[in-house]
C-alpha cells in the first residue's frame, strides 16, 4: 500500500497496560476493523453528507457567504463599539469630575483663609 501511514499513541515510560492495548490494536488491524474505520470517516471524494440522505442535489450545495449572512455579526460588533463609546464618555466625565474637584480643593488650601488673615492683622 503506497503512502501507507500508521498511528501511534503516547504513553508514559513503562506503562503497565501497554503491551495489552498494542496487542488489541494490532487484532483492529488485522481484522480490518481499523481500514473499516478509515473507510468511513477519512474516505477520499466522499461528501460529508449519508446515502441515507434524502435531499436534491441542489439542497446539498452549500451556499456562498454573503454580507446578509454575516449581518449579525456586525450588529453584535456594532453593539459593543456603542458600548464601548458609552464607557469612554462616562470615563471622561468621571475623569473631569475628580480633576475639577483636585483643583477646587488645591485652590482652597492656596487661598489665606478668614482666621489667617485675622492672625495677620492682629499679629502687625
Amino acid at each position: 500500500n503506497f503512502q501507507s501511514k500508521d498511528y501511534s499513541l503516547g504513553f508514559p515510560r513503562g506503562a503497565p497496560y501497554l503491551d495489552d492495548i498494542n496487542k488489541a490494536l494490532l487484532q483492529l488491524k488485522e481484522g480490518g476493523v481499523l481500514d473499516q474505520l478509515k473507510e468511513k470517516w477519512w474516505a477520499v471524494g466522499k461528501n460529508c453528507t449519508g446515502e441515507d440522505d434524502t435531499r436534491s442535489v441542489s439542497e446539498k450545495t452549500t451556499a456562498e457567504l454573503e454580507l446578509t449572512n454575516m449581518i449579525g455579526v456586525f450588529i453584535v460588533l456594532a453593539i459593543f463599539i456603542g458600548i464601548a463609546i458609552l464607557f469612554d464618555i462616562g470615563e471622561r466625565i468621571y475623569r473631569r469630575k475628580m480633576e475639577n474637584r483636585q483643583k477646587q480643593i488645591t485652590a482652597e488650601l492656596n487661598t489665606p483663609s478668614d482666621t489667617n488673615a485675622l492672625d495677620s492683622h492682629f499679629l502687625k
